[in-house]
């Protein structure tokens, strides 16, 4: 049994029955205008194929004032899909309930996620910021 852990907002995998994620952020860039230092959360979807739209998994708590934010939720992911599985993880700054700033996404595979050799993955965000910083994902 694997168990696959997300540092950029944590999460644990497993291979036969899904797994659980937790999620960590890295390096995030400044996003308000105060402080600068985001209110980040992360929402996580997957798709059991390629071919399959996204299915919402769960989404965080946001954490305050913070560049390198680990994200205490952990979310079971179900393996619906086996290998051609697929997971996204959006990244957002929290500024009110209609107007969250896109902070970038992560999208890999379920058996990039399983293969990894020492359990860490660092993924750089997309279609947010230059520079808009990583996703963690660890397996445990």
């Amino acid at each position: 049994m694997y168990t696959i852990f997300a540092l950029v907002g944590i999460a644990t995998l497993s291979v036969a029955n899904g797994a659980i994620l937790a999620f960590s952020g890295r390096n995030l860039p400044a996003m308000d205008v105060f402080n600068g230092a985001p209110d980040a959360y992360v929402k996580i979807f997957y798709a059991p194929t390629s071919s399959d739209q996204y299915q919402p998994i769960g989404t965080t708590k946001y954490i305050s004032d913070n560049k390198n934010p680990d994200w205490s939720e952990v979310y079971n992911v179900p393996n619906n899909g086996g290998p051609t599985q697929l997971l996204k993880i959006d990244m957002y700054d929290a500024d009110s309930p209609d107007s969250d700033d896109y902070m970038g996404s992560v999208e890999l595979n379920y058996l990039e996620v399983i293969r990894d050799g020492d359990g860490l993955i660092t993924k750089d965000l997309i279609g947010g910021e230059p520079g808009g910083g990583q996703l963690l994902i660890k397996r445990q």
